[in-house]
């Protein structure tokens, strides 16, 4: 293919590239996304975090479940069950990391984590008085640069603190906590302790509907 045959190809690939993700772009979920975006990009941000590891897990779940089910390498009464296995981890995963992170963080812990930051470590009262140690330590050092230290506004530099620390670190506390939820009471606490049982009720219940088949059939 010459250089010209290779244009147009690139050209074509990038034309129809183009109208794929304009027509995407329409599509109400993204403006819906798209709008929260400005409006709240934490919570954006929270909301593609749990959608990455919860379509993540479920392609991995149909991934593993149809893997096992072929897998000529498990002895065949065996393969049912690890197959179970394989689908109950992404049930659980992705049913758990879901209500997890969009009831119990958004709905329970968020608002917790809010409150006690804004009351407490990050109260107007208690940046004031950060502020005021700050500089009765650096006292010295602003004498050099010709700042006289009492006379700083001290309520102006702590609204300022305030106001681009405080939301920001409270979000992405909010993000943080999601990320550690859903991983660490889900894939590593809730996963483990029902994945078995539960899929040993499924290949039962498989076991039993091929049992009833066959009698049908005979």
């Amino acid at each position: 293919m010459n250089v010209n045959g290779i244009g147009k190809v690139v050209n074509t690939v990038a034309t129809g590239a183009g109208k794929v993700l304009d027509k995407t772009a329409q599509l109400k979920p993204i403006q819906k996304g798209m709008e929260l975006a400005k409006k709240d990009p934490a919570k954006f941000a929270t909301n593609m975090l749990l959608f990455s590891i919860v379509s993540k897990d479920a392609v991995g779940c149909y991934l593993y479940t149809t893997q096992s089910l072929n897998n000529k390498k498990i002895p065949e009464e065996k393969r049912k069950f690890v197959a179970s296995m394989d689908l109950m981890n992404g049930i659980l995963m992705v049913g758990g990391q879901t209500i997890v992170g969009k009831i119990l963080v958004d709905k329970v812990i968020a608002p917790k984590i809010k409150e006690h930051y804004t009351k407490n470590v990050l109260s107007d009262t208690n940046i004031t008085k950060k502020v005021v140690d700050s500089i009765a330590r650096n006292a010295d050092k602003l004498k050099e640069m010709g700042v006289d230290g009492s006379k700083l506004d001290v309520q102006s530099i702590a609204g300022t603190v305030s106001k681009t620390t405080k939301a920001p670190f409270i979000k992405g506390l909010g993000i943080l906590t999601t990320a550690i939820a859903t991983t660490a009471l889900i894939k590593r606490t809730i996963v483990p302790l029902l994945s078995t049982p539960l899929a040993g009720k499924m290949t039962e219940v498989m076991d039993k509907k091929n049992a009833e088949k066959s009698q049908k059939a005979a």
